[in-house]
């Protein structure tokens, strides 16, 4: 019983594939070398050509199917206001960086503001100069405004006690962010005996 319907289905099907009319074909896109030609030229070039008889695309057709075929001169990318992707958030200014590999910084800036110890205060008609202490053991005196410190940190104000260092720091977002030291002379108490 199966053996009849399947020459049945067999002698059928040739009758169904007939050529009645080809579907409308979609635009072909233009290649590389169809981008240096001008969008009118190119259009003609690269046009598709359809059988003869054969009907036209619609225009609905054509307007569905220009989307798809976008040219790279239609495209163009805005960075304003956007970060670089590919740049890193943890790189240092590239000055700052030759700067401390040829050692052309100056002493009082080679070392973080918490490793500074303040020795001796002392003042005159000029105003506050303060001795500091560097992990090294060497002793460099500053004034109001000296730069201190590896993110040039600025001696705002030095009084009988206490030296105030402000610096501005760039997050890892890029933001400014301030941040005051206040360090401290230590009293003849607090001095260890030799």
């Amino acid at each position: 019983m199966g053996i009849p319907i399947l020459l049945l289905v067999i002698a059928v099907a040739p009758a169904g594939c007939g050529n009645p009319e080809p579907p409308p074909s979609k635009p072909v896109t233009p290649e590389k070398s169809a981008a240096a030609v001008p969008p009118a030229e190119a259009s003609k070039e690269s046009a598709p050509t359809a059988p003869t008889g054969a009907k036209e695309p619609s225009a609905a057709a054509a307007k569905e199917a220009a989307p798809q075929a976008m040219r790279a001169e239609d495209y163009f990318y805005n960075p304003s206001g956007r970060r670089d992707p590919f740049m890193s958030l943890l790189v240092l200014e590239k000055e700052s960086d030759r700067a401390r590999l040829a050692g052309d910084i100056p002493p009082l800036e080679r070392h973080a503001i918490p490793e500074m110890r303040v020795i001796g205060i002392v003042g005159g008609p000029a105003g506050f100069v303060a001795m500091l202490e560097m992990p090294d053991g060497r002793g460099y005196s500053v004034r109001e405004g000296s730069i201190v410190g590896r993110n040039k940190g600025v001696v705002r104000r030095i009084d009988r006690g206490s030296v105030i260092v402000e610096e501005t720091l760039k997050t890892r977002l890029g933001e400014l962010q301030q941040r005051k030291y206040t360090l401290e002379l230590r009293k003849k108490e607090e001095v260890p005996q030799p």
